[in-house]
């Protein structure tokens, strides 16, 4: 199977999203023990696929391992703009007139 680049970037930032959760997954973790990986997780600097940030921040590593948790591995990729392909400079009634 051939990935488009797009693709491809995506299971890359996936992969990377699960890198930094994959330690907290663990099922004999208590609540308090993953809460200070996340804090611990935070803390620290990385290189992020497609990315000039270097920092993620704690709120940002919950969401990945709340939806983890809940989806799977499906739901750390990233989701498509609910504004992509749409300007947002000009009205409807302008793009309609240009």
């Amino acid at each position: 199977m051939v990935l488009t680049e797009k693709e491809r970037k995506a299971l890359e930032i996936q992969e990377f999203r699960y890198s930094i959760i994959a330690e907290m997954v663990n099922p004999y973790l208590q609540w308090g023990e993953i809460k200070q990986l996340i804090k611990e997780k935070a803390m620290r600097e990385y290189i992020i696929p497609y990315s000039t940030r270097r920092t993620i921040s704690e709120a940002c590593i919950k969401k990945w391992y709340l939806k983890f948790k809940k989806y799977g591995k499906p739901a750390l990729l990233r989701k498509p703009r609910a504004d992509a392909g749409k300007t947002k400079v000009f009205s409807e009634k302008e793009q309609e007139a240009l």
